[in-house]
């Protein structure tokens, strides 16, 4: 069965379900690449690139879902709400990352160490600590093409966020083909 989106965009609901995994693919793939990158070129993650690893597992765990619920119109949507407010949430996490590194500090500081702070502090305290503390966050250790790590992460987050739309645009016009 053809679908018909706004725009022109042609999808049947066979390549949903295989973009779908691809999408699940491919968040699992980035967090594979950061985990390499740790291990190979020596690049210890601060504490909001974890904070972006588990975004892209909870990603990749909401495609698959969504795969597997395909047949059930609610439950997709749901999951493809929640795989868009996750990718938003990534791209706001990223975005502060990479505002600790395109404007930091002028004086520069260890702050106090991530294991302590997720021994001593709350639950809410730990996600303060994480998204006010740029002494982990502010140095530039990697570049591809003239971006840092957090800004491709940005885009990344950003191509999810697009696919759930897409995804969700298509589920829809699904049921008014029919």
């Amino acid at each position: 069965m053809l679908l018909r989106i706004k725009g022109g965009l042609l999808c049947m609901p066979s390549t949903q379900k295989k973009i779908n995994l691809l999408a699940c693919s491919l968040s699992l793939g980035f967090v594979v690449i950061a985990i390499l990158m740790e291990i190979f070129f020596e690049l210890k993650p601060c504490a909001i690139c974890l904070v972006e690893r588990v975004l892209f597992v909870v990603l990749s765990v909401m495609f698959f879902v969504s795969f597997l619920a395909f047949a059930h119109k609610r439950s997709y949507l749901l999951f493809h709400f929640v795989a868009g407010c996750v990718s938003l949430s990534g791209m706001v996490t990223a975005m502060r990352q990479s505002y600790f590194q395109l404007y930091p500090l002028p004086f520069s500081a260890c702050g106090i160490p991530f294991e302590y702070v997720l021994k001593q502090l709350p639950a809410v305290g730990i996600v303060k600590h994480i998204l006010n503390n740029p002494y982990d966050c502010q140095e530039i250790s990697f570049m591809f093409f003239g971006l840092s790590l957090p800004m491709w992460t940005i885009l990344c987050f950003l191509l999810f966020l697009i696919i759930s739309l897409f995804l969700v645009a298509s589920k829809l016009e699904e049921r008014n083909v029919s």
